[in-house]
């Protein structure tokens, strides 16, 4: 490769990898060594005339800079959103701060990502843990049978995902005692209670009228209205399941949503739309407009 010596090649160097940079920003949202780690092989693949890697990661690196300038890429935020997100999928601490790290964000948001979690989130390794055992069906998820047949396996599993010793054993050796329709919605009562108390009224509004319903394997169904109702849901479902496993004794406890089909019907808006709407009710009112020579306004 030759070396950028013409100023009109160099600017158009430049303006390529700003719109490579904004296209990919466009879908995405990366680190900043994610983004230059995509830049870099899409200019190699574009073979411009560029004489080294050095000269390539430098024009790279003016235009990451902009970037940051502009608010368009912030590894502080970036570290604090996908570190949520691996603990949504039942990551450990140390799964999630090698996964950072390997993404190339500083150690400093790192920690301090990690810091956010513990004083946000009460015991995260241990519930994180309970999601694997979900997911791979393993330990207190297993058949009441086969839990010490496969208790090593289960641990090295644990291990692998970045847990210790100490959670691990403490995630095998749950309970999971069975419990009654009317023992279940008890502390669905009491949970609505303790959302009411904390000023969450639009939350335990959407929730007061539901009644949650047991199913095999510790399965509870819970018919929503909307999609709205399904939101507030999924943001308040960690807190939710763990009270719900911690009163019940029982940490295979889960939960499947369903939206009521008749949600989705939208409500009359328009004059003709609620006309339409009370016709369908009530027939005569066809030949009661008729008779008064009524319009809709």
């Amino acid at each position: 490769m030759n070396p950028i010596k013409n100023k009109k090649d160099l600017e158009a160097t430049i303006d390529d990898i700003r719109s490579f940079a904004y296209s990919y920003l466009e879908k995405y949202s990366p680190s900043k060594q994610q983004l230059k780690t995509y830049l870099f092989k899409k200019l190699i693949k574009k073979r411009l005339k560029i004489s080294s890697k050095k000269e390539i990661f430098n024009l790279i690196d003016s235009v990451i800079a902009s970037l940051v300038d502009q608010k368009l890429l912030n590894d502080e935020y970036y570290s604090d959103s996908k570190s949520k997100a691996f603990l949504r999928k039942g990551y450990s601490l140390n799964k999630i701060r090698y996964n950072l790290i390997k993404k190339g964000i500083d150690e400093k948001y790192v920690k301090a990502s990690i810091s956010k979690i513990k004083e946000n989130e009460s015991d995260p390794d241990f519930f994180s843990a309970i999601k694997i055992c979900k997911r791979r069906r393993i330990g207190p998820c297993r058949e009441e049978s086969n839990r010490p047949l496969f208790y090593k396996k289960d641990i090295s599993i644990l291990a692998r995902s970045g847990f210790s010793y100490e959670i691990s054993k403490k995630v095998l050796d749950l309970p999971k005692d069975e419990f009654t329709q009317n023992e279940l919605e008890n502390q669905w009562r009491e949970y609505l209670e303790d959302l009411k108390k904390s000023g969450k009224q639009r939350v335990y509004s959407s929730f007061v009228n539901k009644h949650p319903k047991l199913k095999p394997d510790f399965m509870v169904q819970l018919m929503l209205d909307n999609e709205i109702q399904q939101s507030y849901f999924e943001e308040e479902k960690p807190t939710m399941l763990q009270f719900l496993q911690k009163r019940l004794n029982n940490y295979s406890l889960s939960f499947n949503i369903i939206i009521a089909e008749s949600a989705r019907q939208l409500e009359p808006y328009t004059a003709d739309e609620k006309y339409q709407y009370m016709l369908e009710k009530n027939p005569h009112l066809a030949l009661l407009r008729q008779k008064l020579n009524l319009d809709i306004e």
